[in-house]
């Protein structure tokens, strides 16, 4: 039987959301394994003046929990 794990997590670029999503995950392929789906849950934008400088996306990540 598996066991999967899903934690929150924010990634942000000042390119777009889909880089904000891939830098979330990228960064936490670092340090988990066996990655196995995501959900978006929020979109936002930081503005300043009448420019957005930094994309973020907030996406639950979910991985299979190594059995000991």
């Amino acid at each position: 039987m598996a066991v999967v794990k899903k934690i929150s997590l924010v990634g942000t670029s000042p390119v777009g959301w889909h880089e904000a999503v891939q830098g979330a995950v990228r960064t936490a392929a670092r340090t988990l394994r066996h990655l196995h789906e995501l959900e978006v849950t929020r979109l936002s934008a930081r503005v300043e003046g009448d420019q957005v400088v930094e994309y973020r996306a907030e996406i639950r990540l979910a991985f299979r929990v190594e059995e000991t």
